[in-house]
């Protein structure tokens, strides 16, 4: 049976790999953008990306955590994560049909 702690993580960690698939697709939808959106979408991706990579570091500390430990660690993954999906829904409302190049 999972601790508590395992099961917080494996929540979240589903969620990141999600939004990493988002990004990998997003990737592919700014190659099709005019190139004045081309560059918006590629700051917000590395953004995500950066913001993403902090979340990570975050969870690598939180998994081998003791009780003792724990809630204090969590507390920082939890304002990362705040600031990462705020970041993703942020990028989300910006550029919800992005303009196709022209054929």
């Amino acid at each position: 049976m999972k601790s508590k702690q395992e099961a917080y993580i494996a929540k979240y960690r589903a969620r990141l790999e999600q939004w990493e698939f988002e990004i990998k697709k997003r990737k592919a939808v700014a190659a099709e953008m005019a190139a004045d959106l081309q560059i918006e979408y590629a700051k917000q991706t590395a953004d995500l990306e950066q913001k993403i990579a902090k979340v990570r570091s975050h969870m690598s500390k939180l998994q081998p955590a003791s009780e003792d430990v724990w809630e204090a660690l969590k507390e920082g993954f939890e304002t990362a994560w705040t600031d990462l999906h705020s970041a993703w829904e942020k990028a989300k409302a910006e550029i919800k049909r992005p303009a196709r190049k022209s054929a």
